[in-house]
């Protein structure tokens, strides 16, 4: 890692005369929840590594744990995902709970492998995601920086963290004799801090995202319990 700071993405923090209400990073999130035990799955994983290519489009894969049996956990399933997704139908007031679901932007659903939903959410909702982050690199890790509200008390928010892997191939099926290869892989939920409407900064260690190829940070209504609406969001690669 080189000793000076490296900037990954730049999300226009530096621009003052940001117009309030303009989109000021990525048009939309993707959060698909998914599992290597779901039949109807892998045309969505599929579609999410197109998704991914897509530099206005941040993609991320979080595979969850409903598929798991005693003594045959699922690789990369984490009840954390299942949590995450339970927490947004509880959210929505709803019990729509499946795979592939797509969340997008913190607020609609989509099913997985309909790219015409997806896109149709992203566009529904794209106008939220108005408060710019920056992600810096330097020596010690990666620096988080939050930007205001358009307006004071307009908003308040978690900002989250969320480490991915770029790639994993799972075997799959009898014999494991087929492979599933799921797209920016996310390890881990990270609340990093509440976010009042007043810029912010937050440092993670480089020791903590060791493991991972890249992150994305979230600033996001409402609480774990309860997600709401994606505010801003960026990603960065790590290696």
């Amino acid at each position: 890692m080189r000793a000076s700071p490296i900037r990954i993405v730049t999300a226009a923090i530096a621009v003052a005369g940001l117009a309030a209400g303009a989109q000021a990073g990525p048009r939309a999130v993707v959060e698909l929840f998914t599992s290597q035990g779901c039949p109807s799955c892998p045309p969505a994983d599929a579609l999410l590594t197109k998704l991914a290519r897509d530099p206005d489009l941040i993609a991320l894969s979080l595979p969850v744990d409903y598929f798991d049996q005693p003594g045959l956990k699922e690789k990369l399933s984490r009840h954390a995902f299942t949590e995450r997704q339970e927490a947004y139908a509880d959210a929505r007031g709803d019990d729509d709970l499946y795979t592939p679901q797509a969340i997008v932007n913190g607020r609609e659903q989509a099913f997985g492998s309909e790219r015409q939903e997806i896109e149709d959410a992203a566009a529904a909702t794209a106008s939220s995601l108005r408060v710019p982050i920056e992600i810096v690199r330097g020596p010690d890790g990666i620096v988080v920086t939050v930007g205001a509200a358009a307006s004071k008390g307009s908003a308040q928010g978690k900002v989250v963290l969320l480490p991915y892997v770029a790639a994993r191939d799972v075997a799959v099926g009898r014999g494991a004799r087929h492979k599933m290869t799921f797209t920016n892989v996310v390890g881990d939920i990270r609340i990093l801090g509440a976010w009042t409407g007043a810029p912010m900064s937050q440092t993670v260690p480089a020791d903590a995202l060791k493991d991972y190829d890249g992150v994305a940070v979230l600033l996001q209504q409402g609480s774990v319990a309860k997600p709401g609406a994606i505010l801003g969001a960026a990603s960065a690669t790590l290696r």
